[in-house]
């Protein structure tokens, strides 16, 4: 091994000069395949500055290359950790718990290769390049005295670790994905999942069979790869635990890869052609050499898994009715938590436009209108307007897929609607590859061919008839029909190609469409219907089907995921940029409040200093997303505020109530921004506590003192909208719009709101619908259009505190758009629980 042991120091504002280099001792130790250099940190620097100097000198002797992306970073404090987390994983595999099927010598052998794992203390770095370190302080680490560094040469392999505790050593191949290394370590494995750890210490967990196959990034050279093959079963939790330990050795194949024993397979692959074993040196050309005869050009593309073409994800598109599936009829796939969709399609004379919403990864939630082209509402109600029919969905996942068993999952369409479409599926999906296989069985809409029987009559006559839906009953939920009636099959298959924008679809249709909701039959000369969707970007999808056997369908989607959308704030002020270094002398005051409501639009009540304690009292300080502002705050009060001052706390005037308060420790705040921390040294900046009194400092603790505000007010637009009438499909209003505030004290106040028509098409509304409750909301079109100017809005509240945890308001006026009376509220908020119980009163 040959090893670079460097005692090196630097004062931490300039890089080290060059003769630091002195200080580097050589030492070799011949024999051995592996080179690392380890060096010791004798005085604090920075990571980025001190590995440009480092590698400088590393290449004086250009021998071997150094390789970055495994750099080890040893921390005694993460030793601690990594201690326990060892024992714990011995633990388990002792015990076998939650793997009782793994036999015991496979678990002995497992045991034999974590014991023979150090503990090195590695601490996992973001990036290791010194340029970008240096230009991104925020991630670049302060390196402190004691701590060491191990920087091995680029190693040639990656490492395959079995069940049983062996480990097999590939060459690196760049184009040689996970699967593809596990399979030429053994043809004979069927990995399910493995997990990849790269030399920089990020494990990824991905889908490697025909069934849950998901794209990843191809292992680095010094991977681990850790597989989960069913003839070693063990639990998931100990396959990560095991791939977290292995994170913390460096890169496999270097200096600290744990020996193997003279029966494993070191250094070598199997050649699944049966020529026995081929030395690892040799296995240089592309990995699909090594998985079996190449197929021809029309079994490449329609390929079932595996193979040479790159892993990717099952792509999840929308069918005609918005839902995730094939083109009439629905699949059990379900999209990540957090998708989102919108979408229209058109399959003559159903025009559908579609609202899809993923909020749980296993409920599906739709919401559609449907334009019938061939049907009006009725001259005496809309004149020549087709007939508008509004809907919604939901489908639940029931079981996920493994290998031998599909996805299911059971849906009702037309839940909450006129019940035209309404039907109720279960239906399952299997995935083997590029193809997405779905079987279902539907009732009403679904079913409507309605060539087989009802399954659930073995529990009663009563599932043998369907009652007809009772058209207009649009708010009610029409549960006597759910699961009722004659059903029939429907399915399909769906089949990725090797061009990832195109997917193309086949499906059994389930109705015959001879039973279509008011008298509109449609000719079906075949029930199959094909499709085709092309992904134009990641989030545009445009489709082309042929159904029926006679009719087009053309459609197109817009999706993405909501818990990833970004919009910048392209008027919010410039953000304050956060340094180390604190200043040593007192701002002025009076400037330091008007940049705090510059950055966060708050009004500065208070600022007061309490020993080490800054407090700033806002007026009504209220925000979605607290912790940016909360970020903006300090990053001013470090900037201005003398460093002698740790704690900075923030609290707000809440309609004269004390509720709550940030602090923020100042030194573990500016840390977390101008350095890189490992896990052991991140700590909370912010807390958050209940204020229950008033301020307890002194009088000459007053920085900043002002008067509240006793009027506010903004000017602006308003829109609102009633969607699907007869009268016009949307009828809308903009106008202009004025609130005002007026406090004659802290907890009592009076708002207003007025408004003033601008545009609007509402004269366009002429029916009158029936109602069985008193005419309010109803009566919208007179309020809008009787005068040019409404007041939607003017209300008296005052609002008190009943000892620690319970409130009141009690309010009266305009309460809202067209209602007025009085009400009251009691609240009971214990602090820090996550439930509250109120009640509202009003009389309206």
């Amino acid at each position: 091994m040959l090893q670079l042991a460097a005692l090196v120091g630097h004062d931490g504002r300039r890089p080290l000069k060059r003769a630091v280099a002195t200080a580097l001792l050589l030492c070799l130790t011949a024999g051995t395949a592996g080179a690392d250099w380890t060096a010791t940190v004798e005085t604090e620097t920075r990571l980025g500055v001190w590995l440009a100097d480092w590698l400088n000198h590393i290449r004086i002797d250009q021998v071997v290359e150094p390789y970055l992306p495994g750099l080890v970073w040893m921390l005694p404090e993460e030793v601690a950790a990594q201690s326990g987390m060892k024992a714990r994983l011995l633990e388990q595999l002792v015990h076998r718990e939650h793997s009782p099927a793994v036999r015991e010598v496979d678990a002995a052998g497992l045991q034999a290769l974590v014991r023979s794992l150090p503990v090195t203390g590695r601490a996992v770095l973001e990036r290791t390049d010194p340029r970008w370190l240096e230009a991104n302080p925020a991630f670049d680490p302060l390196l402190r005295k004691g701590e060491r560094l191990r920087l091995p040469e680029r190693p040639r392999t990656v490492a395959v670790v079995w069940g049983d505790g062996r480990v097999c050593y590939r060459e690196h191949v760049p184009s040689a994905h996970a699967r593809d290394h596990v399979r030429g370590c053994d043809a004979a494995a069927r990995p399910r999942w493995v997990w990849v750890v790269q030399p920089d210490g990020l494990v990824q967990r991905r889908g490697v069979a025909p069934w849950n196959e998901q794209a990843q990034d191809p292992p680095a050279p010094g991977a681990w790869i850790v597989v989960d093959d069913p003839r070693w079963p063990w639990a998931e939790p100990v396959l990560e635990q095991l791939a977290r330990l292995l994170a913390t050795q460096g890169p496999a194949g270097g200096a600290a890869s744990p020996q193997m024993a003279p029966a494993d397979v070191v250094g070598e692959a199997l050649d699944v052609s049966g020529k026995g074993l081929i030395p690892v040196e040799k296995l240089t050309g592309p990995p699909q050499e090594f998985l079996g005869p190449r197929r021809g050009r029309l079994g490449r593309f329609f390929r079932a898994g595996g193979g040479t073409n790159p892993p990717r994800d099952l792509p999840l598109t929308a069918s005609d009715w918005g839902v995730t599936g094939l083109l009439q009829t629905p699949t059990a796939r379900m999209a990540p938590a957090g998708e989102a969709a919108v979408g229209m399609s058109r399959t003559r004379p159903y025009t559908h436009l579609n609202v899809n919403l993923q909020p749980l990864d296993w409920l599906e939630v739709s919401f559609r209108y449907t334009d019938v082209s061939n049907r009006l509402y009725g001259p005496a109600i809309a004149g020549d307007q087709s007939y508008k029919d509004k809907s919604i969905d939901f489908k639940l996942r029931l079981t996920k897929e493994l290998d031998y068993l599909p996805q299911v999952a059971v849906g009702v369409r037309d839940v909450g609607g006129t019940g035209l479409f309404s039907g109720e599926y279960v239906v399952a999906s299997k995935r083997t590859g590029n193809f997405d296989w779905s079987l279902g069985l539907g009732w009403g809409y679904l079913g409507a061919r309605g060539n087989l029987g009802n399954p659930l009559s073995v529990f009663g006559d009563y599932f043998d008839s369907r009652p007809a839906a009772v058209v207009g009953s649009g708010s009610e939920f029409n549960l006597n029909t759910w699961f009722r009636g004659r059903t029939s099959l429907f399915g399909g298959v769906q089949y990725q190609t090797p061009w990832d924008k195109l997917i193309l679809k086949l499906e059994y249709d389930g109705n015959d469409y001879q039973h279509e909701p008011k008298d509109n039959n449609q000719k079906q000369d075949w029930p199959v219907n094909l499709g085709m969707v092309y992904r134009y970007s990641p989030a545009i999808d445009l489709s082309l089907g042929w159904e029926r056997g006679n009719t087009l369908n053309l459609g197109v989607n817009f999706h993405g995921r909501l818990d990833r959308l970004a919009m910048p704030k392209l008027s919010d002020p410039v953000q304050v940029p956060v340094r180390a270094e604190a200043p040593a002398h007192e701002p002025d005051w009076e400037a330091l409040a008007h940049a705090l409501e510059a950055q966060t639009g708050w009004r500065v009540l208070e600022l007061r200093r309490a020993g080490s304690e800054l407090i700033v009292r806002f007026e009504r300080a209220e925000a979605v997303y607290w912790q940016a502002h909360l970020d903006r705050i300090a990053a001013v009060l470090h900037r201005d505020v003398p460093g002698r001052v740790l704690v900075f706390r923030i609290q707000s005037v809440d309609d004269g109530l004390a509720l709550n308060e940030y602090l923020i420790d100042r030194q573990t705040w500016v840390e977390a921004r101008t350095q890189y921390l490992p896990h052991s040294r991140r700590a909370e900046a912010v807390t958050e506590r209940e204020r229950v009194s008033g301020f307890l400092h002194p009088a000459e603790s007053l920085l900043v003192s002002r008067a509240q505000a006793p009027l506010s007010g903004t000017l602006g637009l308003a829109y609102q909208q009633s969607l699907g009438g007869p009268d016009a499909f949307v009828l809308y209003q903009l106008t202009a719009s004025g609130t005002g505030v007026w406090r004659p004290r802290p907890d009592t106040w009076l708002t207003g709101n007025a408004q003033v028509r601008l545009i609007d098409n509402y004269d366009r509304f002429k029916y009158t619908a029936p109602s069985k409750l008193p005419r309010v909301r109803t009566n919208i079109r007179e309020y809008l259009t009787t005068s040019a100017l409404t007041l939607p809005l003017l209300q008296l509240t005052h609002v008190g505190r009943l000892g620690r945890d319970q409130f009141y308001s009690v309010y009266g006026g305009l309460l809202e758009s067209m209602y007025g009376g009085v009400g009251a509220e009691w609240l009971y908020r214990p602090w820090g629980s996550r439930v509250a119980l109120g009640v509202d009163v009003n009389a309206v």
